[in-house]
């Protein structure tokens, strides 16, 4: 099954979601870099979350000035009068999609970083089933069970 990649705000290389997720034969390999891929993404995490803070910072900002600048043009409207063209104008609409957009990548970068998370996990388990397996006496019990048969 192929997997969608998805490109970091500053882009270093592509996220390859294929990659983070499964594991291969190598446990040792994957130990190794199941460490740089949780570093890797929580710092694109990071980058997103600022982005996403940093655009809702903008909108407040942006939808501030407009209401200062239709109050200031236009005078007798009422409160919602002047919310609804705020709203309405292309600037706000614009830069609210921006922030839905960092939002959204923000939520899907967090998505990865607890899939991550779960094969840490995974490979924890796996790491400690195969230490019992290698264990001399468990190997020796399992031996005389399959000369029991």
């Amino acid at each position: 099954m192929d997997l969608p990649s998805i490109k970091p705000l500053k882009p270093h290389s592509e996220i390859d979601i294929e990659a983070i997720v499964n594991v291969g034969d190598d446990l040792d390999y994957e130990f190794r870099r199941q460490a740089s891929f949780r570093a890797w993404i929580s710092t694109v995490h990071a980058e997103s979350k600022a982005k996403s803070r940093l655009d809702k910072a903008e909108l407040e900002l942006l939808k501030s000035r407009l209401t200062n600048k239709i109050r200031k043009n236009t005078k007798g409207l009422t409160i919602s009068d002047v919310e609804a063209r705020v709203i309405s104008s292309t600037k706000y609409r614009i830069k609210l999609e921006e922030l839905h957009n960092a939002q959204k990548y923000e939520d899907v970068l967090k998505g990865f970083l607890e899939a991550i998370d779960t094969k840490r996990d995974m490979l924890m388990q796996l790491g400690a089933n195969s230490r019992v397996e290698m264990n001399p006496e468990f190997r020796l019990m399992a031996k005389r069970q399959k000369f029991k048969k």
